[in-house]
């Protein structure tokens, strides 16, 4: 425990040394800036690191710990010849007095908001669907191979999705040998996104107090409240695509090659964490260019900026999707099979849209009516078995719902305001059709499930700075106010994966162990733990046979005492191969009954421990 909290120590000082100095060196503006250079800095190393261990399968917390020293050691030493640049001053907190009315309000809201979700994410177990099946998974699996390159055994999800997400999540499990810190990660990159959003209102000419109004109505939206709890990935892509947003287009207008680079590397690291940074590309593309036009930077600029963001895509963007075309045959790995639109484009686009008719944990009844009347002007378009999802979705939880009634009711007028008021500025009409579009061809080309919202959160952010105009009038913003508390106290009392406050004759989370709220979603795999600590102790290695869905994570156990080897196919477990495994024995998860040559122990529901045979 001791060498845990030393270790995480040391990396977190290391970590405040690499991303302040290479910020200091870029001479980064202003204080939200800053901030967020130093992150991507600091993401951007540790990425970096993590790749050239892991191509000398050396990725353990002693060499990784020895680089990331370097690494502070090297931006020290820089930071020193380049003449000591200061970091700029930051704002002082007696300023937040002079904050009025609905401003200081949802401010106040959204520093108690985040520091709740910082306690749950610490208090309770990861217990998110994809977090078990592939997110923690496979970054237990890289922990124990020393390596983030692809395992054998792996689902498609585990070998063929862009890493860096994960990357950063294992680190936290690497140095304090449990996954308590590791959902600190997305809340760290929601902190991030507000920061971006201030800055972006503040680029496109909005007051101070217009521009935190809109931050912290971004912060307070249901899904990103929610998964700042969680070890999904969207946070974190959504960080980075905001951070190149904001200093590409401040970079080209101010000629400042310190903030194209922190642009150059922001984009590296959103696209090797999710691909849906490229449909967010879209967005960005079209900023890109119309600061070009507007600011027209040297030609050298240019060609220099080019070069930087390619050869940061080479180092922190590629290394997962260069796998995925030696091991899978493709650049996506086969996921694309999974997730883009085939056919009925259109009809995928509306069913995408309907995403947004969100209201967590409040039933609307006139909302209701209205959105459920729609599939009755579109019988032309709509198929009779799709009609179900033109409802308002009142679920609570990080996996299902969207933005609130803040996203459905005020996110389209604002998109309108923008594109059709001349009081708007040229670079506010700009971000409003460049996310406009974004959001068509994601509708397009991503296919429709009820989960979209979290993958939606990058160009949700993208359009927030724009939120600022809702704190122009107070009647406004107060009705903002007031719809973003209607989404805010469900979403942190009676998120269903996080209940804090219970329904009559349940538990409160807190009140349960760590089994119990890994296992809240799916109830039967405490059965099924509990029953393979029957057959088999704690800490001996097991292999697991098991489908795309399954769960694997939790049986590494808490601190990852136990070692698992992962197998796809059913059909290759013997009593040999097991034996070779220096295994106890196979679970087999999800991929029906075991082969009949192989003595079988039933676990739960289409679960089952092999032994080996002693």
């Amino acid at each position: 425990m001791l060498i845990a909290v030393c270790c995480s120590i040391v990396f977190i000082v290391g970590i405040a040394l690499v991303g302040g100095c290479s910020a200091a060196m870029l001479r980064i503006r202003g204080a939200a800036p800053f901030l967020m250079a130093g992150g991507v800095c600091a993401a951007a190393a540790l990425i970096a690191g993590s790749t050239v261990l892991s191509l000398l399968s050396s990725w353990t917390r002693v060499t990784m710990l020895a680089l990331l020293l370097l690494s502070a050691a090297a931006a020290v030493v820089g930071w020193s010849a380049t003449g000591h640049p200061l970091p700029p001053r930051l704002p002082n907190p007696r300023g937040l007095r002079r904050l009025r009315g609905h401003t200081a309000a949802i401010v106040g809201l959204a520093a108690v908001a985040l520091l709740v979700q910082a306690y749950v994410g610490a208090r309770v177990a990861p217990n998110n669907w994809d977090s078990m099946r592939y997110h923690l998974s496979r970054s237990a699996y890289w922990l124990q191979y020393h390596s983030i390159a692809q395992f054998p055994g792996a689902s498609i999800h585990q070998a063929a999705s862009a890493p860096n997400g994960e990357v950063l999540q294992a680190l936290t499990m690497m140095m304090s040998g449990t996954d308590r810190w590791a959902a600190s990660v997305q809340w760290l990159a929601l902190v991030g996104i507000a920061l971006a959003v201030f800055s972006g209102a503040r680029l496109l000419c909005f007051g101070r107090e217009p521009s935190a109004f809109a931050a912290c109505l971004f912060v307070l939206l249901p899904q990103p409240l929610m998964q700042s709890t969680t070890t999904q990935n969207d946070l974190i892509e959504a960080f980075f695509i905001a951070s190149t947003a904001y200093f590409v287009v401040r970079g080209l207008r101010d000629r400042s090659r310190g903030d194209m680079i922190v642009a150059a590397l922001a984009l590296a690291l959103a696209v090797g964490t999710k691909g849906t940074a490229f449909v967010a590309g879209t967005a960005l593309v079209v900023l890109a260019v119309a600061a070009l036009i507007a600011y027209r930077p040297p030609a050298r600029f240019i060609a220099v900026a080019v070069a930087q963001a390619v050869l940061a895509l080479i180092a922190l963007g590629c290394y997962n999707y260069l796998l995925n075309i030696q091991h899978r045959g493709g650049l996506l790995g086969g996921i694309e099979g999974q997730t883009l639109a085939t056919g009925a484009r259109l009809q995928n686009a509306l069913l995408a849209l309907t995403t947004f008719a969100d209201s967590p944990g409040v039933s609307v009844d006139w909302l209701d009516r209205l959105v459920g009347s729609a599939p009755g002007h579109l019988t032309a378009v709509l198929e009779p078995p799709v009609w179900h999802f033109f409802t308002v979705d009142t679920s609570v939880q990080e996996d299902t719902s969207a933005f609130g009634l803040v996203g459905f009711l005020l996110l389209p007028c604002i998109f309108v305001l923008m594109l059709v008021s001349r009081r708007q500025t040229r670079g506010r009409r700009v971000l409003s059709a460049a996310v406009i579009l974004s959001f068509v061809v994601f509708a397009a080309t991503v296919a429709f499930n009820p989960w979209l919202g979290r993958v939606l959160i990058p160009l949700v952010a993208l359009a927030a700075p724009l939120f600022a105009v809702l704190a122009e009038r107070p009647a406004v913003a107060g009705v903002t106010l007031m719809l973003a508390i209607l989404s805010l106290v469900p979403s942190l009392l009676q998120n269903s994966q996080k209940p804090l406050l219970a329904s009559s004759g349940a538990s409160s989370v807190f009140a349960l162990d760590r089994r119990m709220q890994m296992t809240l979603t799916r109830p039967e795999m405490l059965g099924v733990l509990n029953a393979l600590d029957a057959q088999v102790g704690r800490t001996e290695a097991i292999a697991y046979v098991g489908g795309e869905d399954s769960w694997d994570y939790p049986f590494f156990g808490a601190h990852r005492e136990r070692r698992v080897i992962r197998h796809d196919n059913p059909a290759v477990i013997t009593y040999p191969l097991l034996r070779g495994e220096h295994v106890a024995g196979a679970v087999f998860a999800n991929v029906g009954t075991p082969p009949s040559s192989l003595a079988a122990i039933p676990l739960g529901p289409d679960y089952w421990w092999v032994p080996v045979a002693r």
